[in-house]
């Protein structure tokens, strides 16, 4: 059974494009499931595996407003042993170039 990504896209902050490659790149081992800023359902992470934030445009400053809505719920989710990747990929390719396990 594939593992399922929760996948934050706000373009472009965490560009489309890169959304794409992770997806295009891990599609064979993962199912896919997206959200954004905006308030997610108080279940949406409940059959997660782990969440993935694609590379984009902006420094961390920048991001604050983006989790207003559902910050608490990806604070839950790690906290209860969920796993968070942040990727960026290179543009030519879908070589993931990052990942971290909190």
């Amino acid at each position: 059974m594939k593992r399922k990504v929760a996948l934050f896209l706000h373009h472009p902050r965490c560009s489309i494009q890169c959304g794409n490659g992770i997806i295009e790149a891990l599609s064979d081992e993962y199912t896919f499931k997206i959200f954004t800023k905006h308030e997610v359902e108080k279940d949406f992470f409940d059959d997660v595996d782990l969440v993935a934030f694609p590379g984009g445009e902006g420094d961390s400053e920048s991001y604050k407003y983006l989790f207003n809505s559902n910050g608490t719920k990806i604070y839950d989710f790690l906290n209860n042993g969920g796993e968070y990747r942040d990727w960026e990929t290179d543009r030519k390719s879908t070589r993931l170039n990052s990942s971290h396990r909190l």
